[in-house]
């Protein structure tokens, strides 16, 4: 099955991804506002870029499979931007190049990423929510989800396994590709965002 195929070939990326994301901060429930600022910055980034590109790349029959019009993100994470005041233009320096999406393979391949940050995202929230830190916060991108995230999880590697071969070089590939590019997006932003 191609998520098996996928877990295994993106690991390390999914990893380093993890190390410049403040897990062990939001594991110890030591997470600040301005890391945490960073966090929906970053996700946001990444979403802007992306999520549109991904959606309209994907057939009739897979976005009905999906629900793919109940996986949108950009709504949660603007949410969270107006209530942080950040500020809504998209800088990258040059050298972060932005992946295409040019067909359905790709485009799940970037999704699983993107789908895998979400079924993550809900482990978080649970973290978020004991930071003392936080707590006059909402949290609309972590958990966006909410009970229904395994479901949706689960319906998306069934659509991916049904849809894409376990040797689909385009999917792995471009998986890889978007794991990397969140990485530095991850990092360009670990400035403070002015208030």
């Amino acid at each position: 099955m191609i998520t098996t195929v996928l877990k295994e070939a993106t690991r390390p990326m999914h990893e380093a991804l993890e190390a410049c994301m403040f897990s062990e901060n939001i594991l110890a429930k030591s997470l600040t506002p301005d890391q945490y600022r960073l966090l929906i910055q970053a996700n946001y980034t990444v979403h802007a870029l992306l999520e549109n590109r991904v959606f309209t790349a994907l057939s009739a029959d897979v976005k009905h499979a999906l629900q793919v019009e109940e996986r949108a993100k950009l709504p949660a994470l603007e949410a969270n931007r107006h209530i942080l005041s950040i500020p809504g233009e998209i800088n990258l320096p040059a050298h972060i190049f932005v992946p295409g999406i040019h067909d359905q393979q790709q485009a799940l391949g970037a999704m699983y990423v993107m789908e895998g940050a979400t079924l993550g995202g809900n482990m978080i929230v649970r973290h978020l929510k004991k930071t003392a830190a936080l707590a006059a916060l909402s949290f609309h991108y972590y958990g966006v989800y909410g009970e229904t995230t395994g479901e949706k999880w689960k319906r998306f590697q069934n659509v991916l396994n049904t849809y894409v071969s376990p040797d689909s070089e385009a999917c792995v590939a471009k998986a890889t590709e978007v794991f990397i590019f969140m990485q530095r997006v991850a990092q360009h932003f670990q400035q403070p965002i002015p208030a």
